[in-house]
């Protein structure tokens, strides 16, 4: 299975290479990538492509990687026949853990380590970070990114698709790996609060509000 990596520049993406000796032969470098929404809708054009692992240049996975990802894929054909999406993080469907939040961490970074230690469980999004994108089943039900630019969303964005195409997005431990990235809050903000990203969500969620991984975000009322 190909690890796709969208590297910043040349040398990020050596950085990954030399952190990821074992993995070389899987991973496959993207550069000059200007929005993460034209890099998904290109994997989905790309017909040899049935099932990939997208990741960011800076995480740092663990070893046997690859033949973990092999089995999580055969696990999510039995148990999660309509999979479409998992990630190592996310807003649970329900709330998890010892503090009963509906956020799962199964990864480590900047803000702290895993919060549980659980099964392979449903989600609202995930975060972006590492995600398992399930190309084929994705394409059978026609999915299609919306027309956004840039770095941010693109994962809540690809999670309400899915949901919308009746497939599950998950979070699973088996995708656990460090990520080197403590994100960009003011980024965040300034994308989620534009015109075109309410009009986007009032079209698709029913919801008054969501929950993010970057906090809660209120829906304006659709106009008619």
């Amino acid at each position: 299975m190909k690890i796709i990596v969208v590297a910043r520049n040349e040398g990020a993406g050596e950085k990954f290479l030399a952190n990821h000796e074992w993995l070389v032969n899987d991973i496959e470098l993207l550069f000059n990538q200007s929005s993460y929404f034209d890099c998904i809708n290109a994997l989905l054009s790309r017909r040899e492509d049935e099932v990939v692992c997208l990741a960011h240049d800076d995480v740092v996975l663990p070893p046997k990687f690859a033949t973990r990802l092999n089995l999580l894929v055969q696990e999510l054909d039995f148990g999660w026949p309509n999979w479409g999406l998992v990630g190592n993080a996310g807003v649970g469907a329900l709330k998890q853990g010892y503090l009963a939040s509906q956020v799962i961490r199964y990864l480590s970074d900047s803000h702290g380590g895993p919060n549980s230690a659980g099964p392979i469980l449903p989600a609202q999004s995930i975060d972006g970070n590492l995600m398992l994108l399930n190309l084929k089943a994705m394409r059978s039900r026609r999915l299609e990114m919306p027309d956004f630019k840039g770095f941010h969303l693109y994962d809540i964005a690809l999670s309400i698709e899915c949901q919308c195409a009746g497939l599950a997005v998950l979070v699973a431990p088996q995708l656990s790996c460090w990520h080197g990235s403590g994100g960009n809050q003011h980024e965040f903000d300034r994308s989620s609060e534009s015109a075109s990203w309410a009009a986007y969500l009032s079209d698709h969620v029913e919801n008054k509000q969501i929950l993010t991984l970057n906090g809660e975000k209120v829906i304006p009322l659709k106009k008619d």
